[in-house]
């Protein structure tokens, strides 16, 4: 895997902590972040192709069936789950692998239900203007992502 290699690894921290970033200041990320990290991937597995590896493992097809559904529902419900955030995972998925992203989604989605239960809770008599707001979704995803990068060597044994 990606990943699995020092360049991957710092790659994937890379990505991660910009598309936070930019996710938080602008609600949107940039597409040149999501471009370069699939070059960046792609390089590396016709590398690994070209070199004689053996068959790449199941991880990317698991990981693809697991983030094309969210790239659709993204599309499909004009953002209801934002656009970035979508290709995020796909992206992510791709480098880190299907149990790395399932950690990530396992960790992130419900820390971002918990916070805005408590958003919708503080803002009961103001019901109007919580319909309006977006919230960010990767900052929420930052934490279980550089976690699996670090502690998560082989994936969930």
């Amino acid at each position: 895997m990606f990943a699995n290699s020092a360049f991957g690894r710092v790659s994937l921290i890379l990505f991660s902590l910009a598309c936070a970033h930019e996710d938080l200041q602008q609600q949107s990320i940039p597409r040149f972040l999501f471009v370069a990290l699939f070059i960046a991937e792609l390089l590396f597995y016709l590398q690994l192709f070209v070199g004689g590896a053996r068959a790449l493992s199941s991880e990317i097809p698991a990981s693809l069936l697991l983030s094309l559904p969210l790239l659709g529902f993204s599309l499909l419900t004009r953002e209801a789950l934002g656009l970035g955030d979508a290709f995020f995972l796909l992206a992510f998925g791709l480098g880190a692998g299907f149990r790395r992203l399932l950690f990530v989604l396992t960790l992130g989605f419900p820390a971002a239900a918990l916070f805005s239960l408590c958003l919708l809770c503080l803002r009961y008599g103001k019901l109007r203007s919580v319909g309006t707001q977006r919230l960010p979704l990767l900052p929420f995803l930052l934490l279980p992502a550089l976690g699996s990068l670090f502690f998560l060597h082989g994936g969930l044994s």
